[in-house]
């Protein structure tokens, strides 16, 4: 599956419409005396000002482009948008096939190494990165921040809202784990509605095509909103269900691809990511595979119970706090050996009792200080 995201705004670098995307430096040029590597730091800086910046950065995460959304949107940014594009059909403006690379494995050929998350895996390998420029074809579409958070987005998804408390670079990086661990815990179970596909329905049809006469609910945007929580058996089955009485068969115009080569790039290894999000989206889509949307879904009920909504929030709290005294637990503070805020964990060989000498009364002290001193 060849989709990809990318978050932008009026303060993005390059030219950036709805439909198609040019990095800085087919604008002004190259950079005089300026490497890659050297252009590369720049850019994961997230510098606005990078007039000959030669790249133009993806993810294949929902969950990454909503929190770098936030990160923006904290950071006084305007318009933002967030673009779905449809690789497999997509080219650059010649018409050539784009080229992408995972940020890791770009870097890492640069000979620039970056930052391991706790188990070791390196960032960037659900972020990917062009230096061509997009022309965005097929069944790709655009989506404005605000009308995804107005059509819902975080009264389906509440945490999401919380997560957006830290903006950026490490504290960033927590957030966005936390809220992937709460709700890919394949012990906690989220119950799946109609009220909520409904929803998640509503949220999917921010995504505008650039052809007004396609559905305005897409079957894989569908699934990209349906996935950002773990789905077992019984939210299949309520799916299911729902599709039944809320969708239709795909009709599929043949005549549209006559005299046309397709390469099909949908299972290129590079977009190959196994994780929590991506597993339960390709499980999400086999079942919408082959269903048109139909409109009505829009005039639906979408209300979701406000005890459900307080619940999951307070849920976030709990386990945002444990997981935060977790890890300051792990980490001493410099200069003091098992010191945390609020306690103190000494070392298995300083756990024995110890005995300290008790303190003199400060007038004895004096006195023996006036006598040493006559």
């Amino acid at each position: 599956m060849a989709y990809l995201f990318r978050v932008y705004s009026d303060q993005s670098n390059g030219f950036n419409d709805r439909f198609e995307f040019k990095p800085a430096s087919a604008i002004f040029g190259p950079a005089p005396g300026m490497t890659l590597k050297a252009q590369l730091i720049i850019a994961l800086s997230g510098k606005l000002i990078a007039p000959h910046n030669p790249y133009i950065f993806w993810t294949i995460s929902l969950h990454l482009a909503l929190q770098l959304a936030h990160k923006r949107q904290a950071a006084g940014e305007t318009n933002i948008r967030i673009a779905f594009l449809d690789v497999k059909v997509s080219r650059t403006p010649a018409g050539g096939l784009l080229q992408f690379e995972s940020v890791a494995s770009f870097a890492a050929r640069l000979g620039l190494p970056l930052k391991k998350d706790r188990d070791g895996t390196p960032r960037g390998l659900a972020e990917f990165v062009t230096m061509d420029s997009v022309v965005m074809k097929g069944d790709s579409r655009t989506a404005s921040f605000d009308a995804l958070i107005s059509n819902g987005l975080y009264k389906l998804y509440p945490s999401i809202e919380h997560a957006a408390g830290m903006r950026s670079g490490s504290g960033f990086n927590l957030e966005l784990r936390l809220l992937q661990q709460l709700y890919y815990d394949p012990g906690r179970k989220w119950s799946l509605s109609r009220t909520k596909i409904a929803l998640a329905a509503k949220i999917a049809s921010a995504f505008v095509a650039k052809d007004a006469s396609t559905c305005k609910v897409a079957n894989q945007f569908l699934g990209f909103f349906l996935s950002l929580q773990n789905r077992d058996m019984d939210d299949q089955k309520a799916l299911r269900a729902w599709l039944k009485t809320n969708t239709k068969p795909e009709v599929i115009d043949l005549t549209e691809a006559s005299g046309t080569e397709i390469i099909d790039i949908t299972h290129d290894s590079k977009f190959d990511i196994s994780n929590p999000e991506m597993d339960t989206f390709r499980s999400t889509s086999a079942i919408l595979k082959g269903r048109t949307i139909l409109d009505s879904v829009l005039g639906m009920c979408t209300t979701v119970p406000e005890r459900e909504i307080r619940a999951e929030v307070e849920l976030w709290h709990r386990q945002r706090g444990e997981n935060y005294a977790a890890h300051r637990a792990s980490r001493p503070l410099r200069g003091q050996r098992g010191f945390r805020r609020g306690a103190r964990v000494f070392p298995d060989h300083a756990r024995h009792p110890r005995e300290f000498p008790v303190r003199k009364p400060r007038t004895e002290v004096y006195k023996q200080r006036r006598e040493r001193r006559y």
